[in-house]
C-alpha cells in the first residue's frame, strides 16, 4: 500500500501545477467547450488511466528506469536522438511555464518583480533534485492532500456562497480537447513514471496505481470545471481565476490558495525539471539543473497566459504520439 501511495501521489502531484491549480488549464480545455464536456471527461481518464498504466507496466516488465531508456525502446536508437531533442524542448518549455507561473504569482500576491519569484522557485527546485527522485516523492507525499483538500473545501465554499455571476454564452466542438489535455500532462508525468516504477513490486500495484491516480484527477477536473462554470463571463483573461474566486468567497479561502497554487505550481516544476536532467550521471546533473534554470528563467518573460493557450495544445499533440506507441508496444506484445 505504501508504494500504491508514494507513486499515485507523485503522478498527481507532477500533473497539478500553474495551469492545473490555478483553473487556467481548465478553462482552456474544458469550459469553453461545454457541448461535449461529458465525452471530454471520459476521454480524459482513459487516456490518464491507459498511459499511466501501460507506461508503468512497460518499465516494471523491461526494468526500464529512466526516460532516455523509454524512448529508446518506442522509437529505436536512431529515431531516438530526434525524439529526444524535440521532448526536451517542450518540458524545457513545461518547465518554463511553472516558472512564469510563479512569477506571475508572486507579482498578484506580493506585488514584487516576477524574475525575483521565479528565482526563488529555481532556487527551491535545485535544493530538492539534490535528493533526486527520492526527495520529489517525499514532498508529492505530504503536499498531495492538502491540494485535494482545499480544491474540495473551495468547491463547497463557493456553492454556499451562491456567487453566481453572468455566464457567457460559448458554445465550440473538439471531442480532442480531453485527450489533448491529458496528454500534454502526460508528456511531464511519463518521465517521473518511469523512475518510480523501481520501487513497483508487482503488477497489481500498477493497476490501483493507475485506477487511483486517474480517479483522483478526473474528480478534481470535475470540481474545478464546476467552479469555473459560474464566473465564465469575468475570467477570460484572469490568469488565476480559481485565485480570483477563492479571493470572492473569502479571506481565508484565499489565503489556503494562494498555499495551494504555490505548492502546486512548484510539484510540477520539480518533477519536469527532474525529467529533463535525470538521464545525467552526477558529474553533469548539478550542471544541467543550472543550465535548465537559466535557460527557462529567460524563456518565462513571455506572457504566462500566451505560455499556456500556445503551446499547451502544441504539447498535447506530442504526448499523443507518445502514448501510442506506448500503448502499441504493449498490445504488440
Amino acid at each position: 500500500m505504501g508504494n500504491i501511495l508514494k507513486v499515485s501521489c507523485l503522478i498527481i502531484a507532477t500533473i497539478i501545477g500553474a495551469g492545473f491549480s490555478s483553473g487556467r488549464e481548465i478553462y482552456t480545455f474544458f469550459n469553453i467547450y461545454k457541448d461535449n464536456i461529458v465525452f471530454i471527461l471520459i476521454s480524459t481518464f482513459l487516456v490518464f488511466y491507459f498511459t499511466i498504466y501501460y507506461t508503468l507496466k512497460l518499465s516494471y516488465k523491461s526494468k526500464i528506469y529512466n526516460y532516455n531508456q523509454l524512448t529508446n525502446k518506442l522509437f529505436g536508437k536512431r529515431i531516438n536522438k530526434v525524439v529526444d531533442k524535440i521532448l526536451n524542448i517542450f518540458l524545457l518549455i513545461i518547465f518554463s511555464i511553472m516558472v512564469a507561473g510563479f512569477g506571475e504569482f508572486m507579482y498578484t500576491v506580493l506585488g514584487i518583480p516576477k524574475i525575483w519569484g521565479s528565482l526563488v522557485l529555481l532556487i527551491i527546485c535545485f535544493i530538492t533534485l539534490l535528493n533526486n527522485i527520492e526527495g520529489i516523492m517525499k514532498v508529492s507525499v505530504f503536499i498531495v492532500p492538502i491540494i485535494i483538500l482545499s480544491i474540495i473545501g473551495l468547491f463547497i465554499f463557493e456553492v454556499n456562497s451562491n456567487n453566481i455571476l453572468i455566464k457567457e454564452n460559448i458554445e465550440a466542438i473538439n471531442f480532442f480537447s480531453g485527450i489533448i489535455y491529458a496528454s500534454y500532462n502526460l508528456v511531464i508525468a511519463i518521465p517521473v513514471i518511469v523512475s518510480s516504477s523501481k520501487i513497483i513490486e508487482n503488477v497489481r500495484e500498477i493497476k490501483y496505481i493507475s485506477l487511483i491516480s486517474s480517479s483522483i484527477l478526473l474528480v478534481l477536473i470535475i470540481l474545478i470545471y464546476l467552479i469555473l462554470e459560474e464566473y465564465m463571463y469575468i475570467i477570460k483573461n484572469i490568469s488565476m481565476p480559481l485565485l480570483y474566486i477563492a479571493r470572492l468567497v473569502n479571506n481565508s479561502m484565499y489565503i489556503l490558495y494562494l498555499i495551494v497554487i504555490a505548492i502546486s505550481i512548484y510539484s510540477t516544476a520539480v518533477s519536469t525539471q527532474y525529467s529533463l536532467v535525470q538521464k545525467y550521471n552526477k558529474e553533469r546533473y548539478i550542471l544541467a539543473i543550472l543550465a535548465t534554470g537559466i535557460l527557462s528563467l529567460i524563456i518565462s518573460f513571455i506572457s504566462f497566459n500566451k505560455l499556456i493557450d500556445i503551446c499547451f495544445p502544441i504539447i498535447g499533440w506530442i504526448g499523443i504520439i507518445q502514448t501510442f506507441y506506448i500503448i502499441y508496444i504493449q498490445k504488440k506484445k
